[in-house]
């Protein structure tokens, strides 16, 4: 797998993971925050 597929299947696992943590009620935070690389999946 090439850097830009990774990149695209890790984005949208992502993308599809914290839809159904919405879905199901969860938050999108850590103990640390969220961090500057998952600010698009706040919008």
């Amino acid at each position: 797998m090439s850097d830009e597929e990774w990149k695209r299947a890790t984005h949208a696992s992502l993308t599809e993971l914290y839809a159904l943590s919405k879905k199901l009620g969860g938050q999108l935070s850590g103990e640390h925050g969220i961090g500057n690389g998952r600010l698009e999946f706040l919008e």
